[in-house]
């Protein structure tokens, strides 16, 4: 939810998300700087920015994005607005396509921690595996390890709690995606058996 710059008497400079093109939304002082401006309305002169006071107490950068921000023609009040949705307003599809960037930025979080086939997978381009020249199956199958959806224990165990979350084969590990293919003890010999240069 991000705050809409209308009047600017009810948006807090340094409280409120009222940025356009940031995702923390909020701006910061300059360092050092004792400032006695809140709300944004105290930035705002003859229906313009201030330039004045916005030069005095905000950085270059945020300088700029606070004057890419439109200011009403007209006297109305500031609105909130949902962020995601190109018309500000929440509906079940954007409420959907945060929580997917949030999933996303989350799991690019841990396969940054974590080491092990999920890095390499992260970084590889999807359009990479569907220009492969092989089976739309085999590309299916490639472009379901590489988003964690295959079917193995571990996955079935953490989405629906039931089963046994060990490998069926060594019975020592967790069955993920990686130890399948290639941790297991039957997966290391038959990838030294394969006839792979």
């Amino acid at each position: 939810m991000r705050k809409q710059v209308k009047d600017g008497a009810t948006i807090h400079i340094w409280d409120d998300r009222w940025l356009l093109d940031t995702d923390y939304g909020r701006v910061k002082a300059r360092e050092g700087m004792e400032v006695k401006v809140y709300w944004v309305n105290e930035l705002i002169k003859d229906g313009e920015w201030d330039m004045e006071v916005i030069t005095r107490i905000f950085d270059e950068e945020t300088r700029r994005k606070v004057l890419r921000i439109p200011l009403s023609v007209m006297p109305m009040k500031d609105r909130i607005y949902w962020v995601i949705s190109s018309t500000g307003v929440y509906t079940v599809k954007s409420g959907y396509k945060l929580a997917k960037i949030r999933k996303r930025k989350e799991e690019q979080r841990r396969t940054r921690a974590e080491p092990g086939c999920s890095v390499s997978c992260a970084t590889l381009s999807w359009n990479s595996v569907w220009h492969m020249n092989i089976k739309p199956k085999l590309k299916h199958f490639i472009w379901r390890c590489l988003n964690g959806i295959l079917p193995v224990n571990a996955l079935l165990m953490d989405r629906c709690s039931k089963g046994n979350f060990l490998c069926k084969c060594c019975g020592e590990n967790p069955e993920t995606i990686e130890h399948l293919f290639f941790f297991c003890n039957n997966a290391q010999e038959i990838w030294k058996a394969a006839p792979l240069d």
